[in-house]
């Protein structure tokens, strides 16, 4: 898995520093958790869309899994992203999805995993 910012991203839509550096490491304990087989780790909403504020926005995720993944590695990854770490912002939101689902996206989302650590604690759900 390659961890970096696609070439063909404008600045203006690059997230802040911050929620980057956060995202670099949220990619790199979930594809120790699935033991490689993580597809991608795409940053989306308030961050990309220049709405951002720290202690105000969550930090949203799609993470895509390798199909090969096991059950045992996604309880592994929702325990990687409900792990306690400093945010930019008020939490993580990260679903979890297998390549297929991805390429064929579609309601409703066939969540492998769905964590969001936002004000209320860590959450999770198993799909």
């Amino acid at each position: 898995m390659t961890h970096r910012v696609g070439p063909g991203a404008a600045p203006n839509r690059r997230p802040p520093p911050s929620v980057m550096a956060f995202a670099t490491e949220v990619s790199y304990d979930v594809d120790e958790a699935c033991e490689g087989r993580l597809a991608a780790c795409y940053v989306h909403g308030s961050s990309v869309l220049r709405g951002f504020q720290p202690g105000r926005s969550d930090v949203d995720t799609l993470v895509i899994l390798e199909d090969a993944v096991t059950s045992d590695q996604v309880q592994a990854v929702g325990r990687a992203l409900a792990r306690e770490r400093t945010c930019p912002g008020i939490g993580l939101e990260a679903p979890a999805v297998s390549r297929s689902a991805a390429l064929t996206p579609g309601a409703p989302w066939p969540f492998l995993v769905h964590v969001t650590t936002a004000p209320n604690g860590p959450q999770d759900g198993l799909g």
